[in-house]
């Protein structure tokens, strides 16, 4: 209902401002609805992120191969969500140690690591892989200096590009 009457008075605002003529109107209208809500990225992300989960799957490839490379002994994942309940698993099966999960909602959520939220005292990690689209939130909040900071979606881009360039079909 509030989409329906936040819409019908972009309508109005419209029609006002061509009737009137009024340019600055015209232009503000165009740029409100042009600009996507928050929701609307983070649901881009997670159709993007979900996407190149099944590509990698689909191919048959191991996203989590690049760690074989990496020195990391403390990872914490952030967003413990689908994707990083998923992530969380599939590290598990390949002994990846994970340190913590880090998430807004820490205080609800009940797995089998320590769990944080972006305000308290972190443990000291290596990386923390981001399942989520609040890359910059997470990177504003670390302030520890030698932890990389990834998202999921590119930790899976690199898998598969690497694939690719391996000779994988």
């Amino acid at each position: 209902m509030i989409l329906f009457l936040w819409v019908a008075s972009c309508i109005v605002c419209v029609l006002l401002g061509h009737y009137l003529g009024d340019r600055k109107i015209k232009k503000k209208v165009r740029s409100i609805l042009s600009k996507k809500t928050e929701r609307q990225v983070a649901s881009d992300y997670r159709a993007d992120l979900l996407n190149k989960w099944l590509v990698a799957e689909k191919k048959n490839i191991n996203i989590l191969s690049i760690f074989n490379n990496i020195e990391t002994e403390n990872i914490g994942i952030y967003g413990y969500g689908i994707a990083g309940k998923q992530l969380v698993n599939d590290m598990k099966d390949a002994q990846i140690k994970i340190t913590c999960i880090i998430d807004r909602n820490a205080h609800n959520l009940g797995c089998d690591y320590p769990i944080y939220t972006l305000d308290d005292e972190l443990p000291e990690l290596d990386m923390i892989i981001v399942t989520s689209v609040n890359l910059n939130e997470v990177k504003n909040h670390i302030k520890q200096e030698n932890c990389k900071i990834i998202l999921l979606r590119d930790i899976l881009e690199l898998a598969i590009e690497r694939e690719q360039r391996s000779g994988g079909k």
